[in-house]
């Protein structure tokens, strides 16, 4: 493997396939000392076209931050941008405090910018899930989407345990995160790609490997986190690591809305091969995961909140819409 050739191929899929990039565009990248240097040749592409800047964290605030510093904020309004890249780790309590009013109240709401999120983003990433293809991924996705449309009921096993029952609502939408930035409107994750919804019930058991937000730096757990849920809401965790389990309970009891299912969604990445412990990637690999906590609510219409957002991955599902199997262990029946 050519890794440098490779790692310029997945910048050119991120700044003219995913971002769409024109000439007039200005792009600013917020990256961190972790990540700087994957925002380094993110930028070395974008600066063959547009005019780019990169600003670090760590240039302006401690980590965890815990607000937006003023002086991020100012070197922002200077620059005006029209795309923006979030390149950096999560910290744990991060993402109602910084991560989200930045992306969502700056970037996506004072500026319009088209934003790409890359949370946790690394070389193996960009060399895999960057790497398929995003007009193949959006032919994809966008056909799983208009199935999903016209379904009311799904129905998740897996070898491990998982029993999960998911029933929908025609007042929430189903979102083709596609990886095609222009093409949607609104901030999507790179890697791509996926379909999300808010459901309207959730009941039973599920089983993860994959824990999302700061939890990502467990990787894959080497046993499952069993989840039971009643009426949208967690009512039980049960694992061995005591720790763990105390972490979630008190992340799951943050807010009224923090235990209660915000999401639901279809991998559509089909050129991933592997699991590899980054939920940026793994949410994106063909399967279903979900999330407790913030709904998306601009995207799937949910009429609710939470300040917290933490996605869950089981493992080789077997899945059925209206009864008709789409996926079997981890495998899509369907193809473009």
């Amino acid at each position: 493997m050519d890794i440098q050739k490779n790692l310029k191929q997945a910048a050119e899929n991120i700044i003219y396939k995913a971002l769409e990039a024109r000439s007039n565009d200005k792009l600013i990248i917020i990256t961190d000392k972790n990540t700087q240097k994957i925002a380094k040749i993110i930028a070395q592409t974008a600066k063959k076209l547009l005019e780019t800047k990169t600003l670090v964290i760590e240039d302006f605030t401690p980590r965890p931050a815990r607000k937006i510093p003023k002086k991020l904020l100012d070197e922002i309004d200077k620059f005006k941008p029209t795309l923006s890249i979030y390149a950096a780790d999560g910290k744990e309590g991060e993402l109602p405090l910084f991560r989200r009013p930045l992306v969502e109240d700056i970037l996506t709401g004072k500026y319009s910018c088209l934003h790409a999120h890359m949370i946790s983003i690394t070389q193996e990433i960009m060399l895999e899930g960057m790497l398929t293809d995003p007009d193949l991924l959006y032919k994809f996705t966008i056909k799983l989407y208009k199935i999903l449309k016209s379904i009311s009921e799904i129905h998740v096993k897996d070898k491990f345990g998982t029993d999960l029952r998911v029933k929908l609502s025609k007042k929430m939408r189903w979102v083709p995160s596609h990886g095609k930035l222009r093409r949607s409107q609104y901030w999507q994750n790179l890697p791509g790609s996926e379909v999300f919804t808010t459901p309207d019930k959730v009941n039973g058991k599920i089983f993860a490997f994959i824990l999302g937000d700061y939890f990502i730096t467990r990787k894959i757990l080497s046993k499952p986190v069993e989840f039971t849920i009643k009426n949208s809401r967690v009512q039980d965790i049960k694992t061995a690591d005591k720790n763990l389990q105390s972490e979630l309970e008190r992340y799951l009891s943050a807010d009224k809305n923090a235990n209660r299912v915000g999401e639901f969604a279809f991998g559509t990445n089909i050129g991933i091969k592997n699991i590899i412990g980054n939920l940026l990637q793994d949410e994106k690999f063909p399967g279903i995961h979900l999330a407790f906590g913030f709904p998306y609510p601009k995207e799937t219409g949910a009429d609710w909140i939470s300040a917290n957002h933490l996605d869950i991955i089981p493992l080789e599902p077997t899945v059925e819409l209206d009864g008709k199997r789409i996926l079997d262990k981890g495998k899509y029946l369907i193809s473009i």
